[in-house]
């Protein structure tokens, strides 16, 4: 049976009402319908629909919300173990939740379902229920919500209860939090605070803590460009080549959000050669972001140049895709290999020609290309040029553009009666040009 509110219920959530009236739109009446259904589940201990359990009324107000108002624990608690979200907002513009409602009740049962379903600090009220979370020693529950928080993807940018405590600088909180142990490795991943990462690790937290997706505080650190913080981290002995379930490590994250970051892992000798799940290599993230200083630091690291990716380009390919003609030249000068195949058989100067790039095929040739190289379909780099390529031109530049780099090909000594599809030699497509 629901609790009737008394007329000092009714003055104590006075300021969650609505400053409108109730929307008596038949919007609202359905939605009053749904939560109005839930509650009277809950209430007869029925399974709740997934779907509906977090809905909000008219006013905002979720079943969940309704329970904690009406304080009738136990349908709270039967809520909570159907999936009901603690941390739902009453609207958009405000940041009242079922445990800011809760701090207005003297029963602290509410206080601690809520924290142990994952309801978490930053809330309307907040921070005093915070303080009477310290002061009833409810740290075991906070751990055991802001673990189930951290587990569920769509919920995991959350402040724990230290940062919290930090956050309104409440240094007797933070000490009492940290004396208890209370979600330490949480707390150094998600701060940006360098004064609180340094309570934490001085309190001998493992600094090598992962999150269910297998990052470590140095892998957000690197993510977010702060390399103070990885300075510090990697000081404290974190592993710098701490691999993430995607097969990152920190210097394939700090691509591309800090430069100083990613010259700071190169320097202190990690694994340059790693790949991810996604065949990423820091050198080919380096040259699609144009970071021409930082391949050099890997060049003269002695980075593995001719790695490829899950199509088997190499970097070469990728410069060319990516317009970097600098940080091709410099791969030619490293010795890259000019003349491997993608999977799709294409060498850095079928690609090039593709491109209708003049200049990097021109690059290309100096280097030693092979200029008689064929794609999947047999297509030679002279028939690309003067037939297939010529023939999907936009514009007289265009055309003229693949003419030039015909003769380039014919200089560096293209074979000119290769065939097209239609048999007929290269010299023949060119000479009906």
């Amino acid at each position: 049976m629901i609790n009737m509110f008394s007329e000092m219920d009714f003055l104590l959530y006075d300021e969650y009402e609505d400053e409108e009236a109730e929307d008596r739109s038949f919007d609202s009446k359905l939605r009053n319908d749904v939560v109005r259904q839930v509650s009277n589940d809950a209430r007869s201990r029925k399974s709740i629909n997934a779907v509906d359990v977090n809905s909000r009324n008219a006013n905002g107000n979720t079943a969940l919300m309704l329970a904690v108002r009406s304080r009738d624990l136990g349908t709270c608690q039967f809520l909570l173990e159907q999936g009901a979200n603690p941390n739902v907002l009453r609207s958009q513009s405000s940041m009242v939740t079922a445990l800011s409602m809760a701090n207005k009740l003297y029963n602290t049962q509410f206080i601690r379902s809520l924290l142990r379903h994952g309801a978490h600090f930053s809330c309307s009220q907040g921070l005093e229920v915070l303080e009477k979370a310290v002061s009833c020693s409810m740290y075991n529950d906070i751990i055991t919500g802001e673990t189930k928080l951290s587990q569920i993807k769509s919920r995991q940018n959350f402040e724990t209860a230290l940062i919290v405590a930090n956050r309104h600088g409440r240094e007797d909180l933070v000490t009492r939090l940290i004396q208890n142990k209370v979600s330490l490795g949480l707390s150094l991943m998600h701060t940006d605070s360098l004064d609180l990462i340094r309570k934490i690790i001085s309190a001998g937290t493992d600094v090598n803590f992962t999150d269910f997706s297998g990052r470590t505080a140095l892998h957000k650190a690197a993510l977010s460009g702060r390399l103070d913080i990885v300075q510090l981290l990697v000081e404290a002995k974190a592993h710098i080549d701490a691999v993430d379930q995607e097969g990152n490590t920190p210097l394939l994250l700090s691509i591309p959000n800090s430069k100083e970051t990613i010259s700071y892992f190169i320097g202190k000798s990690c694994n340059i050669n790693c790949v991810n799940s996604k065949g990423e290599a820091p050198l080919f993230k380096l040259v699609k972001y144009g970071f021409l200083e930082q391949i050099k630091e890997l060049l003269k690291k002695g980075v593995y140049i001719n790695c490829v990716n899950s199509s088997r380009e190499n970097a070469l390919h990728m410069a060319i895709k990516e317009d970097k003609y600098e940080i091709a030249e410099c791969l030619i000068e490293n010795k890259i290999d000019v003349n491997i195949l993608t999977f799709d058989g294409l060498s850095a100067l079928l690609l090039a020609i593709d491109k209708g790039s003049d200049i990097f095929v021109n690059l290309l040739l100096k280097a030693g290309a092979d200029v008689n190289c064929k794609d999947s379909r047999g297509n030679c780099a002279l028939i690309k040029a003067i037939s297939v390529n010529y023939k999907l031109a936009r514009n007289d530049s265009e055309k003229l553009k693949n003419i030039k780099i015909a003769e380039a090909l014919i200089k560096a000594g293209a074979e000119v009666n290769c065939i097209d599809s239609d048999s007929i030699p290269a010299i023949g497509s060119l000479l009906r040009k």
